[in-house]
């Protein structure tokens, strides 16, 4: 099953990611750990998902 995701920078309120994943909890991981390139340099927190 996929999921679709918007992450809110905890350091910048006004800057939002969108992105789809089949393991939503490990890629939110990878995202706060810098792996993604797009999302590297700041955490991240989950603000809507859908299933």
């Amino acid at each position: 099953m996929f999921h679709v995701y918007v992450l809110q920078s905890k350091s910048d309120e006004n800057r939002f990611y969108l992105g789809s994943s089949k393991d939503l909890k490990q890629h939110l991981k990878s995202h706060n750990q810098g792996k993604n390139k797009a999302t590297k340099g700041t955490r991240w927190k989950l603000v809507y998902y859908e299933a």
